[in-house]
């Protein structure tokens, strides 16, 4: 447990003190969604009630939990953030909005999951906001 309240602090700046938020373009990240994340954690584990569950936890789960937390989390975020930056904002959430298309195709190539009518057409929805999303809007002449 002390891992996975290592881990939602470092995603949300909260551990050793406060950790700089990267700045991307002209926006700061506010403090805001630091506190959201511990606070929902907290609720989840009121919800879920976690301590009631029977872990075995060996040195297996240790590295398992550990790599989640290292390469899932942390390297995931870290990465991301650097994308960020590099390609800006506006081309990060476009690709961002790929990312349940892409499940979604991996997971029926890779896991042989047929899909149904209604996922076909969330998918084509998902592409027709990318689609409208990533039209130039004209800027309005003052």
């Amino acid at each position: 447990m002390a891992f996975c309240f290592l881990d939602k602090c470092y995603s949300s700046g909260l551990y050793f003190g406060y950790m700089k938020m990267p700045r991307v373009g002209d926006v700061v990240y506010s403090n805001f969604h630091k506190w959201g994340m511990l606070i929902g954690g907290a609720v989840l584990m009121v919800v879920f009630r976690p301590w009631n569950y029977q872990v075995i936890f060996d040195r297996e789960t240790f590295a398992a939990v550990a790599f989640i937390i290292l390469f899932g989390t942390m390297a995931g975020f870290s990465m991301y953030l650097t994308g960020v930056k590099m390609i800006g904002s506006v081309k990060a959430s476009l690709v961002s909005c790929v990312e349940p298309v892409a499940s979604m195709v991996l997971t029926a190539v890779w896991m042989k999951v047929s899909f149904t009518t209604p996922d076909l057409i969330g998918t084509l929805f998902v592409i027709a906001t990318i689609i409208i999303l990533a039209i130039p809007t004209k800027k309005r002449q003052k």
